[in-house]
Formats: structure tokens, C-alpha cells, sequence
């Protein structure tokens, strides 16, 4: 009940977001709920959108507009055919609540299915990560680097999914679906462990850091080869 009662309160906060803006820019095309709003609704602590509009006005206005909501709202604002560049993952992932779909569909035109070069650089990344977590003097980053780490392990295994299944949809739960069993219940371990309760929660094992880290990697590599055979 709880999560249905965050919902709806999720949902009536974007509504009444939409509405600030479209009132506030004429040239409004499309907003777009991104990150783990998108993703986890039930778990969302704030709420990042993304505008595409024709004629942005001063983002400071947007800002201030939406400042006094019950729940946090975070703005990227993007001109009608402006890259989007490194956000494009996170935008594929997310979802459209208001505007024209040809035009999101054109924001991500072009943007190819990841490369298994990608997958093996992000699995890379995630030990560069635990490195900087086990060398860290602060308790803060050592705990900020460890959830990252973590989280980019399952960020090379979403990668090799989307590879596997020929796909440019992000979302975790719809690739989830496209799986066949035998390799949708590993992933949902991952997703479930990794993104939500290790990264999102940060309630991995602190005091067990490195030997918890090392084991992940070893199960996420195995799940991947399983996709992508070497």
C-alpha cells in the first residue's frame, strides 16, 4: 500500500511539474523522467527530467519554478536537436510524460547498440573504482567509491544484455523480460543486489568490502560470457 501511495504522489508531482513548465516555456517539445525515478518509482528520493524545448529560457527560472514540490526535481535542459552526448544512455532509459515522441525519438537517433569493447572497459572501470574505494582515507568516499563500483558492474552487465538481445533499450526491467529464463534470473540477482541494494541502498558488505567485490566481479564476468562469448 505504501508503494502504491508513493506513486500516486510521484505521479501527481510530475503532473503538476509538467504543467509549471509548459506554462512557463512556449517552446516546450517533450519532458522526459530519466534515472531511478524511471527505473525503481517506488524507490525514488527525487525526480531528474529532462526538457527539449525550441527556445530555452533561463534555466534558473525553470529551476526556481519547480523548487517548492514535494519532492526534489533536478533539470537538464536541452535545445530541439542538440546532442545529447554522454546522457543518451541514461535518456534511453528513461521514459517520455509529455510531448512529442518524434521528437525524443530524433534526440536518440543515431545513438548505436553498445560495443563489447564497452562491456570490458566497463567492467575495467568498476576495479578502478573498488581501487579508489580501498585506497580511500575518508569513510564518505570510501563508501561513495565502493557503491559505484558496484553499480558499474551492473552497468557492464545492462551493457552486454543490450548486446545480446540486439536492442538500444536500457531499461532494466524490459530487458529483463526480453530474456530467457535461464538468463533472466541471473540478471534480476544483479539488478536486485547490485544497482538497488549495493548501489542505490548502500547496504552492501562495508566491512567485507574488497573479498564482496571480488566474488560480484567473478559472478557478473561468468554472466557475461554467457552472452558474449569470447
Amino acid at each position: 500500500m505504501r508503494a502504491r501511495t508513493e506513486a500516486i504522489e510521484t505521479a501527481a508531482v510530475l503532473e503538476e511539474a509538467v504543467a509549471r513548465l509548459r506554462r512557463a516555456d512556449p517552446g516546450l517539445r517533450a519532458v522526459i523522467l530519466f534515472g531511478s525515478a524511471a527505473w525503481a518509482e517506488e524507490m525514488a528520493r527525487d525526480l531528474d527530467l529532462l526538457i527539449l524545448t525550441e527556445d530555452p529560457p533561463e534555466e534558473s527560472i525553470l529551476h526556481d519554478l519547480l523548487s517548492d514540490l514535494p519532492l526534489p526535481v533536478d533539470l537538464v535542459i536541452r535545445r530541439v536537436g542538440e546532442p545529447l552526448g554522454r546522457l543518451a544512455p541514461a535518456i534511453r532509459a528513461g521514459c517520455l510524460i509529455w510531448g512529442d515522441p518524434q521528437i525524443l525519438e530524433e534526440a536518440l537517433s543515431g545513438m548505436p547498440v553498445p560495443s563489447p569493447e564497452e562491456v570490458w572497459q566497463t567492467l575495467a572501470a568498476a576495479e578502478d573504482y573498488a581501487r579508489l574505494a580501498e585506497e580511500a582515507v575518508s569513510p564518505l568516499r570510501r563508501d561513495r567509491h565502493y557503491r559505484t563500483a558496484f553499480n558499474t558492474l551492473f552497468e557492464a552487465a545492462r551493457l552486454a544484455v543490450m548486446i545480446y538481445l540486439g536492442t538500444d533499450e536500457a531499461r532494466w526491467g524490459r530487458l529483463q523480460r526480453a530474456l530467457p529464463p535461464e538468463l533472466a534470473e541471473p540478471f534480476r540477482r544483479l539488478i536486485r543486489h547490485l544497482y538497488i541494494q549495493f548501489w542505490y541502498e548502500g547496504e552492501y558488505p562495508s566491512e567485507q568490502a574488497a573479498e564482496a567485490f571480488r566474488l560480484w566481479k567473478e559472478e557478473v564476468q561468468r554472466f557475461i560470457e554467457r552472452l558474449l562469448p569470447r
